[in-house]
């Protein structure tokens, strides 16, 4: 077992690497015409394709047969590996249709390229199908495994023919209706792959949303049982003794701690200091004691003069 845990994490350390190579990820980018393997230039084509080749070698190094997937750990990683394997070869595939339709514009250099990439997918495409082989052995219905339709032999020929007379030898002579006939026939066959994968994968998804709901209604179910044992008035009049404990506390009146004891003289001596503050103090002068017999004599008799000492 601890082979194929090795052989696992081997690929998903190699999933990695691909995924700081090229900022995405081969198993969730987009596809169909306008996807990404098939909008891309000639010259990123040519490095992004070889990266899909190192993780599709990964993924199909795990190298199980029927009879050791009975250990449920390997068949975890297998079943995990079949998911990828479905993704991982749509856009490998996608990555070749392009290559295929530029091939005959590119310069004699990327065409060497090309072809070399065109017979590793030859390869990997005999190894996939063994893999998809396994996988409907050990009970996959035969409907969740795509049909790989491999392009005819004669494009490889067509395809040498070319990088053979970029380079200046002798072939065959060959029509260009010909040649492009061959063409549209390995692309249309490469399509039909494609579709048949996307197919797939649009079945998985599906299936696992189905799950993902049928999860959801037996989860709300199983809580609506709960909440109908449960008696009504519990939820209705049942007082907790945080709330209670917590109503105390707010009808409380609120002490200050820092404020200091009033006294009744203090209180009863505020008004007679705003009015002492209003009336100040009165001293009466030398001049006006002295001029006050002189007022009094003035009208004929002495008046009293009191004067008010504070």
């Amino acid at each position: 077992m601890s082979t194929f845990i090795r052989r696992y994490s081997r690929y998903l350390n190699e999933k990695a690497v691909s995924y700081r190579q090229v900022a995405f990820d081969f198993t969730k980018v987009k596809r169909g015409a306008d996807g990404v393997m098939r909008t891309m230039n000639t010259e990123k084509l040519l490095k992004t394709v070889p990266i899909i080749q190192n993780q599709m070698d990964a993924l199909l190094d795990f190298n199980v047969n029927s009879n050791e997937l009975t250990n449920g750990v390997i068949n975890a990683a297998f079943m995990l590996l079949f998911k990828d394997a479905i993704r991982l070869f749509a856009a490998y595939n996608e990555g070749i249709i392009n290559l295929l339709e530029k091939y005959f514009d590119m310069k004699k250099n990327q065409c060497k390229e090309g072809l070399d990439i065109y017979k590793k997918f030859l390869t990997r495409m005999t190894r996939i199908s063994e893999f998809l082989k396994v996988a409907e052995q050990v009970g996959i219905d035969r409907g969740d495994i795509p049909d790989l339709s491999q392009a005819p032999s004669s494009l490889l020929d067509a395809l040498e023919q070319h990088l053979a007379s970029l380079e200046g030898k002798k072939i065959k002579d060959s029509t260009a209706a010909s040649r492009a006939t061959t063409l549209s026939n390995a692309v249309s066959s490469l399509a039909s792959t494609g579709l048949s994968l996307t197919k797939v994968d649009e079945r998985e998804k599906q299936a696992a949303l189905e799950e993902e709901q049928a999860r959801l209604k037996a989860l709300k179910e199983q809580r609506l049982k709960e909440l109908a044992k449960k008696p009504h008035t519990s939820l209705t009049t049942a007082a907790s003794p945080v709330s209670t404990s917590a109503g105390g506390v707010m009808t409380a009146p609120a002490i200050d701690m820092f404020s200091t004891p009033s006294s009744s003289n203090s209180t009863s001596k505020l008004p007679n200091d705003l009015l002492d503050l209003q009336q100040p103090t009165f001293h009466p002068s030398v001049h006006a004691m002295s001029a006050a017999p002189q007022v009094a004599s003035t009208w004929g008799g002495k008046l009293p003069f009191c004067v008010n000492a504070v």
